[in-house]
């Protein structure tokens, strides 16, 4: 079959991020796979053959057992959490017009932080001697939160008790409190897509309501449901700076999970072969989700009215609060002086606003900060213009074997990072990248690739019709003629999307940043966590730069915020 020379463009525009990906997705995930039948644990490499030692080990290993045991509830109850919660809030936005966008900040917000800041935040407000528990205390309620080592309906398995940790509940609170605005864009976008016209026709019919919703409006977003099922269950699956910052590994390591005991077992303990295999058993779990789903994938009252619209915004203002509540308890410690700030007292107002907080954690965090914007500036450009050249030989140009790169491309949007670790560390040292803003750059654009070319792909999968592509066919334009003049300018709704994205997840992601770089390098994100490190911790300062270290995210969101939503229902949530 002869390749025309359209074709053979699309596929030389595809070629660098597929070969980027083919290297550094499955090429570092075989690595670490044979790292992981090694006998390589300590500082001195030995690749010596060691054949499923390091596995066998693990699955007789009490803290991996209970790390698997954790995962399991906490993955259902996130993602049951974050979609009840986000499709309950979007139906209420969906009826309640006024304050809509109000509200929809307010939701939006959590997403601007990052999850080491969410960690910090919730293990204040749910420390068993403080925190929410001086209100529960009134009704004579003081659970221990995080601290509970209890294990709800356990039976024996292995060497562990197999139930719900209940000290899991605190951190699926926080995490269901930074991802629930996430679903909420996802479903309210969904919902605006919904024509007027089918719910007239059903009010015609005599359907009330509830039955629109239920018979009409859910069955359409069960695609929307799906994405955020995987979405979401890929992040449950390989959640690491949460727990790292706000529970650690819990006493009996209840609220431990696969990606700490590999951070700890591999870059603290220099077991490398088993934090390796750590890393091969989370792919395989986030595999069962994600392969399936990939192959699949290509196949009366007036009086009764009033309280009606009362209630709902009753139950928005409700959530608003609890979503509000951290950002208080930030705000109030960062004004106060130190010999204020105290768990007992967290919920006080200050004697007298002081700033001087502000201003120490700004001269402490002010050389990350700047390291921060140099990394996320450039890696969020040149993923998003790399995501808009794959996603328009994907979506316009396909050609045989189109469908299985894209495939592979898009199985690298849900590895754990833990995978890749490894290798990734070791190539960037050997080329002289490790340890430096260049290297981060780096690791940004390659593993940002597959979500950039997903995002792409689905907008222009009806941006622009492709009677106008072949209009222009006709009339000659050449393939990058047609991305220049006629993709391009339609784009500026996607970009803004994927910029948003892409600039909130380099600006808040902790893995990479603590591991490839140092404190030269180092973004914003880990010189806060570092603040916490001493002895004595000075929260007014730890709250002041959690506060300054999310204000460029939260711009994002209040200016562009509107955007991300009409982005989204333009086409990032087809296909």
């Amino acid at each position: 079959m002869r390749i025309s020379k359209d074709q053979l463009m699309a596929i030389l525009f595809l070629a660098p991020s597929f070969l980027l990906i083919i290297i550094f997705v499955y090429g570092f995930i075989g690595w670490t796979g044979w790292v992981s039948i090694s006998n390589w644990n300590s500082l001195v490499q030995d690749m010596s053959f060691a054949g499923l030692k390091n596995y066998l080990y693990l699955f007789g290993d009490y803290r991996f057992q209970a790390d698997l045991r954790n995962t399991v509830f906490f993955t259902i109850l996130f993602i049951g959490f974050v979609i009840i919660l986000g499709l309950g809030l979007a139906i209420l936005l969906d009826q309640t017009k006024k304050a809509n966008a109000i509200f929809r900040n307010i939701f939006l917000f959590p997403m601007a932080l990052s999850f080491v800041v969410t960690g910090v935040v919730w293990q204040w407000l749910l420390n068993p001697s403080t925190g929410f528990n001086q209100f529960l205390q009134v009704f004579g309620i003081q659970p221990k939160w995080y601290t509970d080592t209890n294990i709800l309906a356990g039976f024996q398995w292995g060497s562990i008790e197999f139930g719900l940790p209940v000290a899991m509940i605190a951190v699926v609170i926080a995490a269901v409190w930074q991802m629930t605005g996430f679903s909420l864009a996802m479903y309210v976008a969904g919902l605006t897509g919904i024509p007027d016209e089918l719910r007239e026709a059903a009010r015609i019919d005599g359907a009330g309501e509830w039955q629109i919703y239920r018979k009409v409006i859910l069955p359409m977003l069960t695609p929307i449901t799906m994405s955020v099922i995987i979405i979401m269950a890929h992040i449950s699956l390989k959640i690491f700076d949460l727990i790292y910052a706000m529970t650690g590994s819990g006493a009996n390591f209840v609220t431990d999970v696969p990606g700490v005991y590999m951070f700890e077992t591999t870059f603290r303990g220099n077991y490398y072969a088993n934090g390796a295999a750590i890393a091969i058993i989370m792919l395989l779990l986030v595999a069962v989700f994600i392969v399936p789903y990939l192959i699949n994938s290509r196949r009366g009252g007036i009086i009764l009215m009033v309280i009606r619209k009362i209630a709902k915004y009753v139950v928005l203002i409700a959530v608003a609060i609890f979503f509000l509540t951290p950002v208080y308890v930030m705000v109030i410690t960062s004004v106060k002086p130190l010999d204020e700030v105290s768990l007992s007292e967290m919920w006080t107002l200050p004697s007298a606003i002081d700033f001087a907080s502000y201003s120490e954690a700004f001269t402490r965090l002010a050389p990350n900060f700047m390291n921060s914007l140099y990394l996320v500036i450039p890696a969020t450009l040149l993923s998003a213009i790399l995501g808009a050249m794959n996603g328009y030989v994907l979506s316009k140009w396909r050609f045989r074997g189109s469908e299985i790169i894209f495939t592979m491309i898009l199985f690298g949007m849900f590895i754990p990072y833990q995978s890749i670790l490894i290798p990734l560390i070791q190539f960037l040292n050997q080329i002289g990248l490790y340890n430096s803003i260049i290297g981060l750059i780096f690791t940004h654009v390659v593993y940002g690739l597959p979500i950039t070319t997903l995002m792409f792909r689905n907008f222009y999968a009806n941006i622009p019709p492709e009677s106008m592509i072949e209009a222009a066919k006709v009339d000659g334009a050449s393939f990058l003629g047609i991305f220049r003049l006629i993709i391009l300018p339609l784009s500026i709704t996607g970009f803004v999307v994927v910029a948003i994205w892409q600039f909130t997840n380099i600006w808040n992601e902790f893995l990479f940043a603590v591991t490839i770089t140092n404190s030269d390098a180092q973004p914003v994100m880990v010189a806060l966590q570092n603040l916490s490190g001493s002895q004595i911790v000075q929260w007014n300062v730890q709250m002041a730069g959690a506060l300054l270290a999310a204000m460029p995210t939260l711009l994002v969101y209040i200016l562009l915020g509107k955007y991300f939503v009409r982005g989204l229902l333009a086409g990032s949530v087809k296909g």
